[in-house]
């Protein structure tokens, strides 16, 4: 690709554009490489089957997402009256939870782990559980969902705290909080948060494992993880493989933590003048 074609041609469809692309290879280079250098007659993997190699590729590549490289996504979308929004469709653990104000700035909005989502069934007068034609057990509004909708206390959450001449006491400091809260419920895939956030643009940060529902054909790696790629297959493959000398597992072995040492330390972006910065006037006296 010459100069011209990268920067003309690029960006008219946020799908086709190849800005950046140079960062990333593709999860399939990665499996044909691991085939011409690693297995082999005369290489430490005489025989192994492609489908194999494709199962732990995938595999390195969730384990380098969760604790590498961390590469975070992200969604907005507008709260509904329902207080409630869908987790993303490749959503494994949230990194942060906010609302943007009007200069475009994040709100945090900090995890209630005093309430939750919960199922509500319904009951008859005698508090038995009412089932439909299918023996399934009717479902209703929770008590906790409708107190969510319709807080008494006010944005500052002082549920639990005490007021003595005009002041308040006892104030619970892990939500205390004017940007809202939010649960999940991962069984059903929901977010919902507090009554004051209705309306508000919400953003979800995000990781993923990096796989989604594509082919090793689509799926992109940064650079600076390929080798890591490489000794993590190779060493599942020696760890599972029957008739493989301790020896060589054990070498496999160190020399896959040594790389994802390397790698860790490759990825986590450190800057020293940005660590400088931060630790400026950590000296000077709040007064």
């Amino acid at each position: 690709m010459t100069d011209f074609e990268y920067y003309e041609n690029s960006g008219v469809n946020p799908k086709d554009e190849n800005w950046g692309n140079y960062q990333y290879i593709l999860l399939k280079d990665i499996i044909n490489n691991f085939y011409m250098m690693y297995v082999g007659d005369d290489k430490i993997i005489n025989d192994c089957k492609r489908y194999e190699v494709i199962f732990h590729a995938k595999r390195g590549l969730q384990e380098l997402n969760y604790d590498v490289a961390k590469e975070v996504k992200a969604i907005e979308l507008e709260l509904p009256t329902n207080l409630q929004l869908p987790v993303p469709r490749d959503y494994v653990n949230y990194v942060r939870i906010s609302w943007v104000d009007e200069d475009g700035n994040f709100r945090p909005i900090i995890r209630n782990n005093q309430s939750g989502i919960v199922n509500s069934y319904l009951q008859d007068n005698n508090y038995n559980i009412l089932f439909d034609t299918n023996g399934q057990a009717l479902e209703g509004t929770s008590t906790t969902e409708l107190n969510s909708r319709n807080p008494k206390s006010n944005n500052l959450n002082d549920s639990g705290s005490t007021y003595l001449n005009g002041g308040r006491f006892g104030i619970d400091g892990k939500t205390a909080n004017q940007n809202g809260t939010f649960v999940i419920n991962k069984n059903l895939g929901v977010m919902r948060f507090s009554s004051d956030l209705v309306g508000k643009t919400i953003v979800i940060e995000y990781i993923s494992d990096g796989l989604s529902d594509l082919s090793e054909d689509e799926i992109k790696v940064n650079k600076l993880a390929e080798k890591f790629l490489y000794q993590f297959i190779k060493h599942e493959i020696l760890t599972n493989k029957f008739g493989v000398q301790e020896y060589i597992v054990q070498r496999a072995k160190v020399e896959y933590r040594a790389i994802r040492n390397n790698t860790k330390i490759r990825m986590s972006n450190i800057r020293y003048d940005e660590i400088l910065q931060s630790i400026r006037g950590g000296s000077n006296w709040i007064k």
